[in-house]
């Protein structure tokens, strides 16, 4: 039985907003506005606004707490693009799950399901050694992420494999050989070739 070539998708800022809804806590926490594209600049968000301890605390608490990661709204494009993959690859999604909450993963499970379905929400791989899960094509934000990744699939897995970077400021300083996609429209006609 010949299986179906298998895509490890992100989470945070690939299939969900996660900017949007950090900037969202950010200004009903202390008013403070920011365009997502602004706030792209930095893959480390915190950096940008200067936030003292005490409001640093606060933000991340509301972050960390039960129903914020169930809360976020996809990336434009991604539900369709992703749920018409899945007719055609075998799909999992991969995300580093926040230590600091108590219920993150969770309420990812819930997130993937209540936007993807159960079958997908199934296959969800809350780690934060994405490299060690094998598959054909990695699409990721972080570059650190992607190069461990295809490093370890030079080592270890049999598959003909590739990364994509979902394309933000923070990682315009891609790896040799991996394509940045500005959008979901972009990504899935690259794979539906």
């Amino acid at each position: 039985m010949k299986h179906k070539k298998r895509i490890l998708i992100d989470i945070d800022d690939v299939a969900a907003q996660f900017r949007l809804g950090y900037l969202a806590t950010l200004y009903f926490l202390f008013g403070i506005k920011c365009d997502t594209k602004d706030a792209s600049a930095l893959y480390d968000i915190d950096k940008m606004f200067g936030l003292d301890p005490k409001q640093h605390a606060q933000l991340w608490k509301t972050i960390n707490g039960p129903g914020w990661a169930n809360k976020l709204e996809p990336m434009p494009g991604a539900v369709k693009h992703i749920k018409e993959l899945a007719r055609y690859y075998e799909v999992s999604f991969v995300s580093k799950n926040l230590k600091t909450s108590p219920t993150w993963v969770y309420d990812r499970t819930l997130w993937l399901k209540k936007h993807f379905g159960q079958e997908l929400a199934d296959n969800y791989h809350a780690t934060g050694q994405k490299y060690a899960v094998d598959g054909n094509v990695l699409i990721e934000d972080r570059v650190d992420h992607v190069e461990k990744w295809l490093a370890d699939r030079k080592e270890h897995s049999k598959r003909d494999f590739r990364a994509i970077l979902f394309a933000w400021p923070y990682n315009e300083n891609a790896p040799p050989g991996v394509q940045r996609y500005k959008d979901w429209d972009a990504i899935a006609s690259v794979l539906y070739k």
